[in-house]
């Protein structure tokens, strides 16, 4: 092991670091945030022979070359952590190989994802090598200010050999399950995310606290107005409120009963299609205004950097087992599409704008790709809806007299209840995503009561029939590819990412009798059956907004736009950027690379990307 501890000491080591072209990589620093925290060490190394620099004594500028030439590989764990790091010194990284991304790859659907002791260095450390993380000598590097001691230099060490033993293991494994294009992907896409991490959103303060406000006000009428529905049937308190905790489910079950409802649960798919709407409305709309004061609350505020006056989430690039991320500390992709949520991000300098663009009708799009529903592509090409199309077809069939499916507010019956255009539409939306999902007869008779239309089993298994006539290749599709996951114990997006699956044993169903085992391994093979069809579909399009994403890097260095073109946010089809200036050239730069990344993995539905430039985010 050699300790760095000058620039001159680096520069005279550079040329031996940058001949070992492959190297295990780590960082050590004083904290979490590349903003507010400092480096302390950069160590590089192989198996032999390991170098330890000195980020306290030493300018890690000079490895710039080393760490952005994308041949050069650096294995390493969590390294979208290590990269905002060595971005806050301007080393704009490329080529990691990180151990933590190719165990998810390796294991999506096997493991469960958000465990996340199960994704970390230590987990793989005791899993491949037999080997258990001294975590205390970890801790020991926080705010730490003195030399460092033989026990954090071995750390050091340890931390630079592990990820090169991890993946020798690993390797092998992603050849022989064709998954190494996948981690390719992942590898090329990890830089982006570590971006929008270190770039982080502005959240106007004010803004959020107003909406907060807002929603506390509104919160509190429709849990007054909730309580009130029942105060004939349920005692008052001593301050003269009926006495009903809204969050208890035995309570509002007991509550539901004396008002004549009795139901076997109480979420809000079951209510709003059980109880009518003078009843369930102000119930579910508290629901939805409780939950976004914990969501999208204070909490939020108190993430705010103090540096950056931004917010600077943790994004987990394959974060699902279908490869699309997921973020926590607070989680930017759980933020609703309502404009008043989305109205408090903006760009932050006032020259600045946001650049948001989405591919149009993605999932959509992709089952056209997947099945050849010609119908379907013809009305992509035309540029009509889908949804519009299908629909019409699916009511004139089932009605027997022609029917209109538009966005619009005329009216049409169905099943004796005269019902708004939009509202079909609406339906036939859920439908055709709904289906790719697994969704039964049950669920769209749940979608049509929810919007008034009385709607029994049988009328809702007429709708399922009257749209596998309409849509046989989109149909047969689904059917081929579940049936494939039964058969392979997998399934392959597009892209060949996969995601598996075990197919299960009657008798180690859970149950006191057969019939009950038996009833049980009916649901998971039911389950196996919708997350397998599900997963083409959304598999396929996080592989193309991660290949999107990868051109798009790719062309803001190819021209010079590091500094000017900021990856902000990807929620799932989306992408938003902040653009410091030349908005109209970066929006066409994004938009291109976007229709490249469809048209990467999809060769016969026309790409399409809708966006706006705006102060705001906005969809």
């Amino acid at each position: 092991m050699i300790l760095i501890q000058s620039t001159q000491e680096l520069r005279d080591n550079l040329q031996d670091i940058a001949n070992l072209k492959r190297f295990g990589f780590d960082t050590e620093t004083t904290g979490l945030c590349p903003h507010i925290n400092k480096l302390l060490s950069i160590q590089v190394g192989n198996i032999e022979k390991q170098y330890i620099i000195d980020c306290r004594k030493v300018n890690p500028s000079p490895l710039k070359k080393i760490f952005e030439d994308k041949t050069i590989i650096k294995y390493c764990a969590n390294g979208s952590f290590d990269y905002k790091f060595l971005l806050k010194h301007d080393i704009w990284a490329k080529g990691f190989y990180d151990v933590l991304n190719a165990e998810r790859i390796l294991y999506a659907g096997v493991e469960r994802y958000e465990i996340r002791n199960r994704w970390s260095l230590d987990a793989l450390s005791r899993k491949y090598l037999n080997k258990k993380l001294d975590k205390e000598t970890r801790k020991s590097f926080i705010n730490y200010k003195g030399e460092f001691t033989e026990e954090q230099l071995d750390y050091m060490v340890q931390d630079v050999i592990m990820p090169l033993r991890i993946f020798k293991e690993q390797r092998d494994k992603l050849r022989s399950q064709g998954l190494m294009k996948t981690f390719h992907l992942e590898t090329e896409v990890l830089q982006v995310f570590a971006q929008m991490e270190f770039n982080g959103m502005y959240l106007n303060k004010n803004k959020w606290l107003s909406l907060y406000k807002r929603n506390l006000i509104d919160c509190k009428k429709y849990k007054g107005e909730s309580k009130e529905l029942f105060r004939d049937v349920l005692s008052n308190n001593l301050l003269n409120e009926v006495d009903l905790n809204l969050n208890s489910d035995p309570q509002m079950a007991y509550g539901f009963k004396r008002l004549g409802y009795d139901l076997d649960s109480y979420g809000e798919d079951k209510i709003s299609v059980e109880i009518p709407k003078s009843i369930h409305k102000p119930i579910l709309k508290f629901r939805q205004y409780e939950k976004a004061l914990s969501t999208y609350g204070l909490s939020w505020v108190s993430k705010i950097n103090p540096i950056t006056n931004r917010i600077h989430s943790s994004i987990y690039q394959v974060g699902t087992s279908t490869g699309r991320p997921a973020g926590r500390n607070p989680n930017p992709l759980n933020i609703p599409k309502e404009d008043k949520y989305r109205f408090c991000f903006m760009a932050q300098e006032e020259s600045s704008m946001l650049l948001t663009n989405d591919i149009s009708g993605q999932e959509i799009s992709i089952m056209v790709e997947l099945s050849g529903e010609q119908s379907w592509l013809d009305a992509i090409k035309k540029g009509e809806s889908i949804h519009s199309l299908v629909g019409s077809k699916l009511f004139s069939l089932i009605t027997g007299k022609e029917i209109i499916v538009d966005k619009s507010n005329k009216t049409t019956e169905l099943f004796g209840t005269k019902i708004k255009n939009k509202d079909l539409y609406d339906i036939t939306k859920g439908i055709n995503f709904g289906l790719a999902y697994g969704a039964g007869p049950m669920k769209i008779m749940e979608q049509c009561r929810s919007v008034g239309i009385n709607c029994d089993m049988d009328q809702a298994k007429e709708i399922v029939d009257a749209h596998k006539k309409i849509c046989p290749n989109v149909h047969r599709m689904l059917e081929e590819k579940r049936n494939f996951v039964l058969e392979n114990e997998y399934a392959i997006s597009l892209g060949g990412r996969k995601r598996y699956f075990s197919y299960p044993k009657i008798n180690e169903m859970k149950g006191n009798d057969h019939k009950e085992k038996f009833k049980n391994f009916q649901r998971t093979i039911h389950a196996i059956r919708r997350e397998g069809g599900n997963f083409y579909v959304q598999a396929s399009a996080a592989d193309e907004i991660k290949r999107a994403m990868v051109f798009l890097a790719d062309e803001i260095e190819k021209k010079n736009k590091r500094n000017e073109l900021l990856f902000l946010l990807c929620q799932y089809d989306e992408l938003v950027l902040e653009s410091k200036n030349n908005h109209e050239e970066n929006q066409q730069i994004v938009q291109d690379c976007m229709i490249r990344g469809q048209e990467y993995y999809q060769h016969t539905v026309p790409a399409i990307v809708d966006g706006k430039i705006s102060k705001t985010w906005q969809k």
